[in-house]
């Protein structure tokens, strides 16, 4: 854009073009402009970039297979556009990834306080790890959130049975009630169906309602600790106490204030009745910093380059499956051509009569509402070139040609070759190529319902093994 002069520049067949001033187009217009500049600029850049690779502007390939499809439109100014539309897709992804990213970068805070909602009536315990930093160390404290609780009236029933199964759950890694050192596996499970258990501890600065069992020094002193299991089952409970011993394990400092932590925390995540939890801004007068975890940038970048790859060769992918689309449809339509043609001759009609004949029944087709057909819009291209004064023979050879088959060329160059050296023995001739055609769609037929069955062993794979699962398993539960 040359702002002084009020001049504007854009980008086409590969060229910037100069256009008058830009002041004297609407205000749209001039933005349409603009906006085209930018883009023709980034298109520039990009073929210069190919060339200095040698590669070519647009590859051949693209070239052919846009003019095979789309014959009436201006196939390099389409793919210009194309080209310039995946750029800006690119652009776009990048910098919504890298804004995305600053983002989320920049909005994650740290704050004193901490609120957690707690789960609602009936749902399961929540486990979650606080990331926090006081005077610079930071901790990753693990903490349990039980569930609101129900009032006394509610569900919480015992069987005494399930207790022996219970205890040796909560052991954990400990051997024995007797010398407990590591943390005590307070779950629900007692192994007996429809039967829970919830523990109580009688001193939760020893072992705490949540299993953690206190980390001592080697030179402090172990402690006996009653411990209360309440067996819940429709509606009734029972009680069962247990005596159990904490003894010295080796520990650190960091592990101590790790256990200082959690006892904190689960001193503010006491009352159950309370909708969140919140937890404190310090401990023994030192500031407690909550650190919240932030998306790594990486994987937001990540993530935008790959949609960026992935819009970038999207067009070239569809536009090879609409070619492949083509060619399959021309496939499973030749050997119908090659038999209406010899129907038709063999009828008494010329080679044109009968391109003629053909082509008048398919436009009345199309006029009642039947579907455009690549076969019958290739017959027409050659049908109206020559009403513009091609020689026949050019025209059914450049037809076939135009379908960049082997089976078209072949009958490209049969009817180029009879028509100028006469047409004896074209039917014969004709009637010879309708056979291989019928051969060649039969086998065509068989392929497809080789790959139709190829494709669905899988999902038969799958279904046989589900079935499987459904008779196997239970019946190794019930054996078990």
């Amino acid at each position: 854009m040359e702002r002084n002069s009020g001049k504007e520049k854009y980008f086409r067949n590969g060229k910037y073009l100069q256009t008058k001033s830009c002041r004297n187009f609407p205000k749209k217009k001039r933005d349409r402009i603009r906006s085209v500049s930018a883009m023709g600029k980034g298109l520039s850049m990009y073929y210069q970039l190919r060339k200095c690779l040698g590669l070519e502007q647009i590859s051949q390939e693209r070239l052919k297979e846009q003019e095979i499809l789309h014959p009436n439109a201006d196939s390099q100014e389409a793919l210009h556009e194309e080209d310039r539309t995946r750029i800006r897709n690119v652009v776009l992804c990048l910098g919504a990834a890298i804004f995305l990213g600053v983002l989320m970068q920049f909005s994650s805070e740290s704050g004193e306080r901490l609120r957690v909602v707690r789960p609602d009536y009936g749902e399961a315990a929540e486990n979650i790890t606080v990331k926090l930093s006081v005077e610079g160390e930071e901790y990753d404290v693990p903490v349990e959130i039980d569930s609101r609780d129900y009032s006394s009236n509610e569900l919480e029933k015992l069987w005494d049975e399930a207790f022996d199964s219970a205890s040796s759950i909560a052991l954990g890694n400990n051997t024995d009630w007797e010398h407990l050192q590591s943390d005590l596996n307070f779950t629900e499970e007692t192994g007996v169906p429809g039967i829970t258990i919830f523990w109580l501890s009688h001193d939760t600065e020893w072992i705490s309602a949540a299993g953690e069992v206190r980390k001592l020094t080697e030179k402090e002193e172990g402690k006996e600790v009653m411990l209360t299991a309440v067996l819940s089952y429709e509606g009734q409970e029972k009680r069962r106490e247990i005596s159990a011993r904490v003894v010295s394990p080796v520990w650190n400092e960091f592990d101590r204030q790790i256990y200082c932590l959690q006892q904190l925390f689960c001193k503010a995540a006491g009352d159950r009745q309370s909708e969140t939890v919140e937890f404190p801004n310090q401990i023994d007068g030192k500031k407690i910093v909550y650190v919240t975890e932030k998306t790594p940038i990486r994987i937001i970048l990540l993530l935008g380059v790959m949609a960026g790859i992935a819009l970038w060769f999207l067009p070239i992918q569809r536009q090879k499956e609409e070619m492949k689309k083509r060619n399959r449809e021309l496939e499973l339509a030749y050997s119908e051509l090659v038999w209406k043609l010899t129907v038709l001759m063999g009828a008494g009609l010329t080679v044109k009569g009968a391109w003629e004949r053909i082509l008048a029944v398919y436009r009345q087709e199309k006029e009642c509402g039947g579907k455009e057909a690549v076969l019958y819009e290739e017959m027409q291209m050659a049908w109206n070139s020559m009403g513009q004064g091609v020689y026949e023979e050019k025209a059914y050879s450049e037809f076939g040609k135009r379908c960049g088959m082997q089976s078209y060329l072949r009958l490209g160059s049969l009817l180029e070759t009879r028509i100028r050296q006469g047409s004896r023995g074209l039917l014969s001739m004709m009637k010879a190529e309708s056979e291989q055609a019928f051969a060649e769609r039969l086998q065509m037929a068989k392929s497809q319902g080789e790959e139709a069955s190829s494709k669905l062993m899988f999902p038969m794979l799958l279904l046989f093994a589900l079935v499987l699962a459904l008779l196997v398993i239970p019946a190794l539960v019930s054996f078990g």
